[in-house]
């Protein structure tokens, strides 16, 4: 494939170009996140400053991947906020270090979207999730992708 910045991801999964497993690059993702707090005025925005993360494409273009979150990395920019957060009362990183995104389908919604379909399991809770990731970029070699 000679073009670098491919976006049409359902060819790319249709005719097994992006087939093969996937190493999220950690150095140059983020994680971001927002949070409704006090009755939904006031919105909690941070991040997650390490993560590392994987996909598999199959052949027949079936995408699945998990990426974890140190939960002990939070950083909301407030150290106090940051101590409770960690705290049992929420992440509980003593016991559950990890947050983590585990993608069990993902299929094409447009030609630079994929509809996503896992879970999201956070300080012991695991929660369903559906979500629409955008594809920035992608090709045969690497995907910038984007979701909410």
């Amino acid at each position: 494939m000679t073009d670098s910045t491919t976006t049409d991801v359902t060819s790319l999964l249709a005719d097994g170009t992006a087939a093969g497993n996937w190493v999220l690059d950690s150095a140059g993702s983020h994680a971001e996140f927002g949070v409704k707090h006090f009755w939904g005025a006031i919105t909690v925005r941070g991040t997650f400053e390490r993560m590392t993360g994987e996909a598999t494409v199959g052949p027949d273009g079936t995408v699945t991947g998990q990426i974890s979150f140190d939960a002990a990395s939070l950083n909301s920019k407030n150290k106090q906020r940051d101590k409770h957060l960690r705290s049992n009362d929420f992440f509980d990183v003593e016991n559950h270090p990890q947050a983590v995104l585990t993608v069990t389908s993902a299929r094409p919604a447009g030609p630079a979207e994929l509809q996503c379909q896992g879970t999201l399991e956070a300080a012991g809770h695991l929660r369903p999730v559906t979500f629409t990731a955008q594809i920035q970029e992608a090709n045969a070699q690497a995907a910038v992708v984007t979701g909410p």
